[in-house]
């Protein structure tokens, strides 16, 4: 009596008591499309798919309905994302590299350019646009992009919601003392 659950756009949202609660306190999310489960700590007892609408709803424990997911626009606009990797080291964190090229690994819905920064030491270095279906384009970097660590900022607006990042990387030479 206890539990909720409803399949809503390929993931299943399960509600539940947890340690020793009473009421739904945790919300368990399978996804069928990378087979993972994620735990949120989200109230709830109950969720209603209106699929005419494209909405999950949840019923709170409080008395109010939340929309749990409702599509991938925002009012009919794309939603904005972007996403920073962490800083990679060169070589090591102590030694100097020339920067040579880098590139993103990412699945794009048709006609929906994604924007990549490339940082070297925090500072932008280029911008470029890459559109298309895993591409994996060589981005060639300015002459002297000399540097010890490097991370990339990605951008985009999607309203299909396919936007797949599978990975970034660069190529560089380490610059050792002889």
């Amino acid at each position: 009596e206890q539990i909720s659950a409803a399949y809503f756009k390929s993931k299943y949202y399960f509600c539940y008591c947890a340690g020793t609660a009473t009421t739904p306190n945790r919300m368990a999310v399978f996804g069928f499309d990378n087979e993972e489960w994620a735990i949120y700590d989200h109230e709830g007892s109950s969720m209603l798919v209106e699929a005419d609408i494209d909405y999950l709803t949840l019923g709170g424990n409080d008395g109010f309905l939340y929309r749990i997911e409702d599509g991938v626009t925002d009012d009919g606009v794309a939603i904005s994302a972007e996403a920073r990797t962490k800083d990679f080291a060169g070589g090591s964190y102590n030694s100097r590299n020339l920067f040579l090229y880098f590139k993103t690994d990412a699945k794009l819905p048709d006609g929906y350019p994604l924007t990549s920064k490339f940082y070297i030491d925090y500072e932008l270095i280029r911008t470029t646009e890459i559109i298309g279906d895993r591409t994996n384009i060589l981005n060639h970097l300015p002459e002297g992009s000399f540097g010890t660590k490097w991370r990339t900022q990605l951008t985009i607006d999607d309203d299909k919601g396919e936007t797949e990042i599978y990975g970034v990387a660069a190529i560089f030479i380490p610059l050792n003392a002889s």
